[in-house]
């Protein structure tokens, strides 16, 4: 299992909710008011296994917002080996939100 911790900061990044939920394919879940949570499958063909990944954004006000990843999973296939493939998915899906962050001027710090 592999995390990361994004905190993004900027006007109007509540607007990220609904850039996620337009781009990733997901089952999503609203446990309270200010919490939102993406999960994600991704098959990996070389260790014959399913990854899975997990977004937790938790939008402390309008302008910020903290963002979890979390991955696991990876290591059930061949070998029990992940091959590195929940750090490839948390970096992957880190830098599909920092180009989102980027595009709308946001700041994203670790």
């Amino acid at each position: 299992m592999d995390s990361k911790r994004l905190i993004v900061k900027g006007n109007n990044v509540c607007k990220i909710l609904e850039l996620l939920s337009n781009d990733i394919r997901h089952y999503d879940l609203q446990p309270a008011e200010n919490i939102y949570i993406f999960m994600s499958e991704k098959y990996y063909f070389r260790n014959n296994s399913q990854l899975m990944a997990c977004l937790i954004l938790k939008m402390e006000d309008e302008n910020n917002c903290i963002i979890d990843i979390v991955a696991g999973g990876g290591g059930q296939g061949l070998f029990s080996s992940s091959w590195g493939a929940e750090t490839s998915r948390v970096e992957e899906i880190a830098d599909e939100i920092k180009d989102i962050c980027v595009n709308k001027g946001w700041e994203v710090d670790y």
